[in-house]
């Protein structure tokens, strides 16, 4: 009778171990989700730095545009200015997620415009347009698609802090 009792006992604890080892393993798992979706939120803290950035030198390149046939306005300013934006974007597109391939080729195709803009020289003033003006738009498609990967990130975020509160 008590080996029937104590074969009882160890099958009921074999059970509350097997019952506590799958909890453990789901509070991991949760864990595990917890912080992928912390270094998801990094990321995208990251990606919302790098639109800060680009719009500004969006806004910086639309500057140096309506500045280009103003009377006075030296040749060596305007390549300073244009090379200072090239800087600035190639530093961006090397800290750009690589998951963001279709923003990074259009940063690429907007700095190599740059670059024909500076190879062209400044005196001709209406090929430099045309170049910086293609810069521009490729800038502002990345502008673009940045704000939407934002826009879905806080939406994530939203429905992450409401998971979290229930």
């Amino acid at each position: 009778m008590f080996n029937t009792i104590a074969s009882i006992c160890s099958i009921l604890g074999l059970i509350v171990a097997f019952w506590q080892i799958w909890e453990v393993k789901k509070k991991l798992k949760s864990t595990q989700n917890a912080l992928n979706e912390l270094r998801a939120a990094f990321v995208d803290q990251k990606v919302d730095v790098l639109l800060k950035s680009i719009s500004r030198q969006q806004e910086e390149l639309v500057r140096v545009v309506s500045n280009i046939a103003k009377e006075g306005r030296s040749a060596k300013k305007t390549q300073e200015e244009v090379q200072s934006i090239m800087l600035e974007l190639n530093k961006c597109n090397n800290e750009l997620p690589e998951k963001y391939t279709d923003i990074s080729s259009g940063l690429e195709k907007a700095i190599t415009e740059l670059q024909k803009a500076l190879s062209s020289g400044v005196a001709d003033v209406k090929t430099l347009r045309d170049y910086l003006l293609e810069a521009d738009g490729y800038l502002k498609g990345c502008i673009h698609g940045l704000k939407a990967a934002v826009d879905k990130s806080f939406d994530q975020t939203i429905s992450l802090i409401a998971r979290a509160n229930k």
